[in-house]
């Protein structure tokens, strides 16, 4: 046990290089994966209005139906950020920087950090609702 705290505390204040531009394998890759944050986008979207209509009182489920929506802000953002990246010259890319040359640039760099922003709330604001309705199903087995 004391080695495992060790070794994530080492892996924690000296990290190794993240290298954190992932590659999407190819022009096949790239379609497969953004047709993934097309029917994320329409999932959410679906979930959202269902919640929305059901008009449930639950407070929950109103969080989840709020996480749904950052969700779909998730989506478009990383969407757009995939098919951006692929309008920037892979030599843009040099060493531990990127040389911001254009908009397709600009755009990529915003969207590249906002996304997990987005990805953040959202995850945060549906385990609030998991945690709201546990806690209200909590409730009602005790009455």
């Amino acid at each position: 046990m004391r080695a495992l705290l060790i070794q994530v505390l080492l892996v924690l204040f000296f990290p190794a290089v993240a290298l954190a531009t992932q590659e999407h394998g190819g022009s096949e890759g790239l379609v497969a994966h953004e047709l993934g944050h097309i029917f994320f986008i329409f999932s959410m979207t679906y979930l959202y209005l269902k919640i929305r209509s059901s008009r449930t009182g639950s407070k929950g489920i109103r969080w989840i139906g709020r996480s749904a929506v950052v969700f779909v802000f998730w989506n478009i953002v990383t969407f757009v950020t995939h098919i951006v990246r692929e309008m920037i010259p892979s030599d843009a890319f040099r060493g531990d920087a990127i040389h911001i040359t254009g908009a397709p640039s600009v755009i990529w760099y915003i969207g590249s950090l906002s996304e997990h922003l987005f990805l953040v709330a959202a995850i945060l604001l549906f385990l609030a609702g998991a945690n709201a309705v546990g806690s209200e199903m909590l409730e009602r087995t005790k009455r």
